[in-house]
C-alpha cells in the first residue's frame, strides 16, 4: 500500500512544468522547448489534462502560469490554434524558435499523426483509489524550499557522522548531510551511520537501494556483516536467520558460517539504476491524470526516476511491482546470489547513478558500505555502458578519452582494492555498442506520436539528446561513437591482463546486446524494441533488464564461479524456518 503524501515531494511531478516555471533562473532554452512539446503535444492530441492541477504545479510563477493558460487555449475546440501543430503552438508562445521541430516532415510523418496505442496496464502503474492527498502542492516555490529544508532537518537530526572519515559530518550539520545524499549517495536518513537505512518507503536512497538495516540504532548490525560478539537472538548481519537449536547451536553458525558467502554491490550509472519513466507519461491514449499526479510518480521522483529494486543487478520485487516486462519474471543478479545461498539475503548495494562515467567513479566507490575485516566478500560489478561516448554535444570533444579512461579505471580499481575483503571479485562491464539502440527503434513510434529519429533530431536539435552520437540519424557518428567505446573497453581488458590485485580478482564482461535481442526475436517471437525503454529509446527496459541479467549471470556463473559461491546445500533448511527471512 502506498504512504499518504507528506510534506517532502510534495512538488510539481511534471519536469516540463518545472522547466518552464524557473523562468527567473534563466532555465535552458532546449529544456524549456522540450518541455513545451511534451505538454503541447499531449494537449493537442486530446489528453484529458487537469488544467487545474497544472497551474497548481506551477507554485506562482508567472512564466509557468502563462504557458499553461497558452496551452489551455490551443487545445480548446473553439481555438484557431486546434489545428496547429505542437511545434507551431509552441513558437507562437515564444517558448520555441522553430529550429527544432519534434515533427519535421524531412524524418518522418507530417502532423497531424495517428496516435500510438496506449502503453499495456500494468498493476504498479495503475492509479491508485481516489482519496489520497494529491502529489501536487500549490503553495509558492520558496515556501516549498523552507519546507523541504525543515523536513530534512527532522530527518537527519539523528543521523551519525560518517565512521571511515570520507566525508566528516556533524550530525546536525544538514548542508553537509543533504551534501552527502547528493553527491556521494548515502541514504538521506541513517541514524547509526552504516550506510543502510530502515526507514521511510526505501527512497531517497534508502532500502530500494540497499539491503534495509535490521537496526537503525546500532552501527556493527547492517547486510552482509561477518563477525559479530552478539548473542544468537541478533541478526546481527540482517539476512533474516537468528536464534538457536535446542542444544543451543546458532542456526547463523549451522546454515552459514561454513558456506561462501558473496556480497554484491554495483556501481554503475543510469542503466545500473534502471531509469524509467513510464510510457503512460507520454501517450494521451490513455494518459490518466491521477497516475501522472499519484503517489507512485512522487516515489519514482525521490528514486530519482529510477526503480533500482527491479534492475538486472539488485532487482528483488516481483514482476507486477515492477514495470511492465512481456510477461516475464523479474531476474537480477541479486536474486541468483541469493539462490545460490539464502545467506545472501539483503547483502546488496546499487550505487547506480544518473549520468555516472568513468571520469565520476571515484564518489561511487567511495559512496560503497564495506570493511575489509569484519564483512563478507563481495562481487563488485563496476558497470559504465555509455556515458563516456554519450552526452547532449555534437561531436567527440566531450567523449572520454582511452588516457582518462585509463587513469580514472586505475583509479577506482585501486580504490576498491583498498575496500573490499580478501576474495573478492571485481567484474567491470565494457561499453555496449549502442547502434543496436537506432537500428531497433528507428522504424518505431515514440509515445509521444512521432517517429524516433524525429524525436532523436529534436532531442539533439535543443541540446538534451541523452546520447548525440548513438541516437543520430547520421550513420558516419554512430559508427565512430561505436568505435571510440570499443577502445574504451579494451582498457578494461588490458588491464585485466597486465595488472594484480591484493584483495580482489579482475573480471571483464564485454556486453553483446545484439545478440541478446537477436536471441529474444528469434527464440521467442517478439520484436527488438521490446528491449528497449519506449520513452527515452536508450535505455533497456524492464525485460531488456531481465535478459541482460540471465545473459550475465551465465557469463558469471560459467566462466568465474569462485566469483559467486558454492551452492549452500543448507537453503532447504532456511527455507524450512525462516521463510522469507523478512523479506525488504
Amino acid at each position: 500500500e502506498l504512504p499518504p503524501v507528506g510534506e517532502m515531494g510534495r512538488g510539481g511531478v511534471l519536469l516540463g512544468l518545472a522547466a518552464l516555471g524557473g523562468a527567473a533562473a534563466s532555465p535552458d532554452p532546449g529544456m524549456v522547448c522540450s518541455g513545451c512539446a511534451v505538454l503541447s503535444t499531449l494537449a493537442q492530441e486530446g489528453a484529458p489534462v487537469p488544467w487545474a492541477r497544472l497551474r497548481d504545479a506551477c507554485e506562482g510563477e508567472s512564466a509557468c502560469l502563462k504557458a499553461v493558460a497558452g496551452f489551455k487555449a490551443a487545445a480548446s475546440p473553439a481555438s484557431a490554434a486546434l489545428g496547429e501543430s505542437p511545434d507551431e503552438v509552441c513558437q507562437d508562445m515564444g517558448l520555441c524558435d522553430g529550429q527544432c521541430l519534434l515533427f519535421d516532415p524531412e524524418l518522418g510523418p507530417a502532423w497531424p499523426v495517428d496516435l500510438p496505442p496506449a502503453p499495456p496496464v500494468w498493476p504498479v502503474e495503475e492509479p491508485k483509489p481516489a482519496g489520497a492527498e494529491p502529489a501536487v502542492a500549490a503553495t509558492p516555490l520558496t515556501m516549498r524550499i523552507v519546507e523541504l529544508l525543515e523536513s530534512l532537518g527532522h530527518l537527519v537530526a539523528s543521523s551519525s557522522p560518517l565512521k571511515d572519515g570520507d566525508i566528516d559530518c556533524d550530525r546536525f550539520d544538514i548542508e553537509c548531510v543533504v551534501l552527502r545524499f547528493a553527491d556521494y549517495h548515502y541514504p538521506l536518513v541513517d541514524r547509526d551511520g552504516d550506510r543502510f537505512n530502515a526507514y521511510g518507503y526505501g527512497t531517497l536512497r534508502g532500502f530500494h537501494w540497499r539491503g534495509k538495516d535490521c537496526d537503525a540504532k546500532e552501527d556493527a548490525i547492517y547486510p552482509g556483516r561477518k563477525s559479530s560478539s552478539f548473542v544468537d537472538d541478533v541478526d546481527y548481519d540482517c539476512n533474516g536467520i537468528s536464534g538457536s537449536d535446542a542444544s543451543g547451536v546458532s542456526y547463523e553458525e549451522q546454515f552459514c558460517s561454513g558456506t561462501e558467502r558473496r556480497g554484491l554491490v554495483i556501481l554503475g550509472d543510469s542503466a545500473t539504476a534502471h531509469f524509467h519513466v513510464p510510457p503512460a507519461w507520454l501517450t494521451a491514449n490513455g494518459w490518466d491524470p491521477e497516475l501522472v499526479f499519484s503517489n507512485q510518480s512522487r516515489l519514482l521522483i525521490e528514486d530519482e526516476v529510477d526503480v533500482p529494486y527491479c534492475s538486472w543487478g539488485t532487482g528483488h520485487f516481483d514482476a507486477e511491482s515492477c514495470p511492465y516486462a512481456f510477461g516475464y519474471n523479474i531476474s537480477s543478479i541479486y536474486k541468483f546470489l541469493k539462490g545460490r545461498n539464502r545467506c545472501n539475503h539483503r547483502d546488496f548495494q546499487n550505487i547506480g547513478v544518473n549520468g555516472a562515467r568513468i571520469t565520476s567513479s571515484m564518489p561511487l566507490v567511495e559512496s560503497m558500505a564495506r570493511d575489509a575485516e569484519q564483512d563478507h566478500p563481495l562481487l563488485v560489478i563496476l558497470s559504465l555502458m555509455g556515458n563516456d561516448v554519450c552526452n547532449g554535444h555534437p561531436g567527440s570533444d566531450h567523449m572520454t578519452t582511452v588516457d582518462d579512461f585509463y587513469q580514472h579505471a586505475m583509479e577506482s580499481l585501486t580504490a576498491l582494492d583498498a575496500k573490499v575483503p580478501k576474495n573478492s571479485h571485481v567484474l567491470t562491464v565494457g561499453l555496449v555498442d549502442g547502434r543496436v539502440l537506432y537500428d531497433s527503434m528507428y522504424q518505431k513510434q515514440h509515445p509521444l506520436g512521432p517517429t524516433y529519429p524525429q524525436f532523436y533530431e529534436f532531442l539533439s536539435c535543443n541540446g538534451v539528446n541523452p546520447c548525440w552520437g548513438w541516437l543520430n540519424t547520421n550513420e558516419t557518428w554512430r559508427n565512430f561513437t561505436s568505435e571510440r567505446a570499443a577502445n574504451l573497453t579494451q582498457v578494461y581488458v588490458d588491464i585485466q591482463a597486465n595488472t594484480t590485485w591484493e584483495n580482489f580478482t579482475h573480471i571483464h564482461y564485454t556486453p553483446d546486446f545484439r545478440a541478446l535481442i537477436d536471441e529474444y526475436v528469434a527464440d521467442y517471437g517478439g520484436e527488438a524494441s521490446d528491449v528497449i525503454e519506449p520513452s527515452d529509446g536508450f535505455h533497456p527496459s524492464q525485460l531488456g533488464n531481465t535478459l541482460f541479467a540471465q545473459a550475465m549471470w551465465d557469463y558469471i556463473r560459467t566462466n568465474y564461479p569462485d566469483a559467486v559461491g558454492a551452492i549452500n546445500p543448507f537453503n532447504d533448511d532456511i527455507d524450512r524456518l525462516f521463510g522469507d527471512q523478512g523479506g525488504y
